[in-house]
């Protein structure tokens, strides 16, 4: 003590007295405080990059939604998200048949059966399918059949998609066919038969199951 003397020995007492109090600070408040501030920073963090994968998945969307947009629309045109009205589909089907001048055939269209499809329930929609059997065709020539079953898918005012089709000579071009087509009547050299899915997206709770079939 002596040889500090009392003053210097009292004013190193009372750093070392500031020392622990500022020790004890910094580890009872200023710690925890920069703990504190660290999982926050650490969570406003990952709200960036969550919000950040959010933002490139809508981009991703948006384009998406752009993309197949035009695609959708042409769809819709077409009758896709309409109910099944098979009453028209009668008249258009015979649109098509002039159009692709068979002189005649015999159709029918199954009961609509529900198809399970995981897009059309998250949109609280009902995808449908009728099946459309073409037989009995009545056609000179056999590219009036092809024309027939690619007027389908282009042009018949419905979704449409081809399931199966058949067509084989089933008559000789003879004298007395040359003799009905100067008579100008029909003459049938083929045997063919088509099969359609008729695809339809509609509210769940509409379902129409009329059943018709006829000729034309």
């Amino acid at each position: 003590m002596k040889l500090i003397g009392v003053k210097r020995a009292l004013i190193l007492a009372i750093l070392f007295a500031i020392n622990l109090a500022i020790a004890a600070v910094f580890f009872l408040q200023l710690s925890p405080m920069r703990d504190d501030a660290q999982q926050k920073l650490d969570g406003i963090n990952d709200e960036i990059g969550q919000t950040s994968q959010k933002i490139a998945s809508i981009k991703a969307d948006l384009d998406t939604f752009n993309k197949t947009l035009p695609q959708f629309q042409a769809l819709e045109k077409k009758g896709f998200t309409l109910n099944q009205d098979r009453f028209r589909m009668s008249r258009d089907l015979d649109d098509v048949r002039k159009r692709a001048q068979l002189a005649g055939f015999s159709f029918t269209i199954s009961d609509i059966k529900k198809v399970d499809n995981p897009d059309a329930s998250a949109a609280q929609m009902q995808l449908i399918d009728s099946r459309i059997k073409i037989e009995n065709v009545v056609s000179l020539l056999d590219v009036n059949f092809y024309d027939f079953v690619d007027l389908m898918q282009s042009d018949f005012p419905a979704h449409l998609r081809v399931q199966s089709f058949e067509i084989s000579r089933r008559d000789a071009l003879n004298e007395a066919a040359l003799a009905h087509i100067a008579r100008k009547e029909p003459v049938n050299l083929i045997s063919a038969t088509a099969q359609f899915d008729w695809l339809t997206v509609i509210p769940k709770q509409e379902q129409n199951g009329q059943t018709p079939a006829g000729g034309l």
